[in-house]
C-alpha cells in the first residue's frame, strides 16, 4: 500500500494550506524556547506568523488541566486582523470543543493540533465526510496529497 508517516504537525500544515492561511498568530501552553522553534518551523513551512504566545508550562502533567475556556480566552487575546486563521498548537490541550465559538467571535478559521490530524488522516484516506461544530477545517472535503515536510 501506499502510506506515508503522519504527525500532528503534518496534519496542522496540511490544515493551514487547506484554509489557504498565509499569515497566522499561534496560541501555545509552551515556554518561549519552544515557541522560538515553533515559530522558525512555521515560518519554514511558508506561513507568516505575525505573533506566537505561550502560557509558559513546562510540566506536560499540567497541559490536561487547562481549561478550554481559559484556552479559548487565550488564543482569543492573540487574534490580529491581518491574521487569515489562528492555530491553537499543542496535542495535550483541550480545544477541540472550542474552536467553533472562536471561529464564531473572530470570523476566521482557528485548528488546533488534534482536529488538524484528524482531518488530515481522513483526507489521506479518502474520507470527504464533512461536519459541522468542529471548526471550518472539517467543513472542507478536500483530498490531501500526501508530502513531506
Amino acid at each position: 500500500p501506499k502510506s506515508q508517516p503522519m504527525t500532528l504537525v503534518t496534519g496542522v500544515i496540511d490544515g493551514l494550506r487547506a484554509l489557504n492561511a498565509k499569515s497566522i498568530v499561534v496560541a501555545t501552553p509552551y515556554i518561549d524556547e519552544i515557541n522560538k522553534l515553533e515559530y522558525r518551523f512555521m515560518n519554514n513551512q511558508g506561513f507568516n506568523v505575525l505573533d506566537i504566545q505561550g502560557m509558559q508550562i513546562d510540566d506536560g502533567s499540567i497541559m490536561g488541566k487547562i481549561t478550554p475556556s481559559y484556552i479559548k480566552e487565550f488564543a482569543l487575546s492573540l487574534d490580529r486582523p491581518e491574521a487569515d486563521a489562528i492555530f491553537i498548537s499543542c496535542g495535550g490541550i483541550r480545544t477541540i470543543d472550542i474552536l467553533q465559538e472562536i471561529e464564531e467571535e473572530t470570523n476566521k478559521p482557528v485548528i488546533c493540533s488534534n482536529q488538524a490530524m484528524m482531518w488530515s488522516c481522513l483526507r489521506r484516506i479518502n474520507v470527504t465526510l464533512t461536519v459541522k461544530g468542529y471548526g471550518r477545517l472539517f467543513e472542507i472535503p478536500k483530498i490531501v496529497e500526501p508530502r513531506s515536510i
